[in-house]
């Protein structure tokens, strides 16, 4: 997520949107998704790091490398993507669910 910026403060050169995608897949463990935007004036870049419990098949990195070289491509960006198995998730604190109107929010 982006942070807005007081109004009349410049938006600082390190600052950018991150996101987590933080999932428990059946045949391959916890898998999260730690993406980075960045923007520097009409140069955009988005880092990727991928991280699971045990390392991914050869095949499945050369596959979801492939992916994001092409989004890369198409969206115009810059970046990289890394694979880290066994390595220490981002813990991201939710907040708490509640029920509203039939709706799990």
């Amino acid at each position: 997520r982006g942070e807005k910026q007081p109004k009349g403060e410049k938006k600082k050169d390190d600052e950018g949107s991150r996101f987590i995608i933080d999932l428990q897949l059946s045949n391959l463990g916890r898998f999260q998704m730690d993406g980075f935007m960045k923007e520097r004036g009409e140069n955009k870049s988005f880092d990727l790091i991928v991280r699971t419990d045990n390392p991914l098949p050869q095949r499945m990195r050369y596959d979801i490398n492939r992916i994001f070289s092409d989004f890369a491509e198409v969206a115009g960006l810059r970046g990289a993507i890394t694979f880290q198995a066994h390595a220490q998730f981002v813990e991201v604190p939710l907040p708490s669910l509640h029920r509203d109107g039939g709706v799990m929010v």
